[in-house]
């Protein structure tokens, strides 16, 4: 057994712990908008993101564990942060320019490097560079899963 299996396994399982702790916050609490800790790296930002992305992690690491095709895994999670990055970036603009203020700037982390509303931009920047570097990883693990 090589490391890659433990690793895909421990996905799958944390995954699916998120996914009861979502379902539990957004269902059953009512608290799907509140910010989640520790998350981010998984994608997952508030608890309502956990019902739909934690599955999409789960399906990852069975398809890792099952197939053994590591280079399709870091495909698909590259994949996964070139679409999550690109919807953040619609967000962020949308949010910018919307009269109903979700995010008040004031409150948004970063907030003490921009002035006024100027942290959209830094939102919005950040996630095109996650874009970016994510957009790099897939085309290398894709090519290096295909050929």
């Amino acid at each position: 057994m090589n490391l890659f299996t433990p690793l895909s396994l421990l996905l799958t399982l944390i995954a699916t712990l998120i996914a009861i702790k979502g379902y539990y916050q957004s269902a059953i609490l009512k608290n799907s908008s509140a910010l989640t800790k520790g998350l981010f790296t998984v994608g997952i930002f508030v608890w309502g993101d956990a019902i739909t992305i934690a599955p999409f992690w789960i399906l990852v690491g069975l398809i890792g564990y099952f197939t053994q095709d590591v280079y399709l895994f870091f495909t698909l999670v590259s994949l996964f942060w070139v679409v999550r990055a690109y919807g953040e970036v619609q967000y962020w603009i949308a949010e910018q320019f919307s009269a109903k203020k979700r995010n008040n700037p004031k409150n948004l982390w970063g907030n003490e490097l921009f002035t006024h509303d100027s942290i959209y931009f830094g939102y919005q920047t950040f996630w095109q560079i996650i874009m970016v570097f994510s957009s790099a990883i897939t085309l290398y693990f894709g090519k290096a899963w295909l050929f």
